[in-house]
């Protein structure tokens, strides 16, 4: 399998304390989004 230099690998605990999950997560991804990060979430 090749690697992508370019692309980030994305952690993202939703258990850590945060009450809205899904609304933390959102914020993120949108920033992400806005600044061009090519990214790639598993869960």
């Amino acid at each position: 399998m090749a690697v992508e230099t370019t692309k980030w690998g994305i952690i993202y605990c939703p258990k850590a304390g945060i009450t809205n999950k899904r609304k933390r997560w959102e914020k993120i991804q949108k920033v992400l989004d806005e600044r061009g990060v090519a990214y790639e979430l598993s869960s």
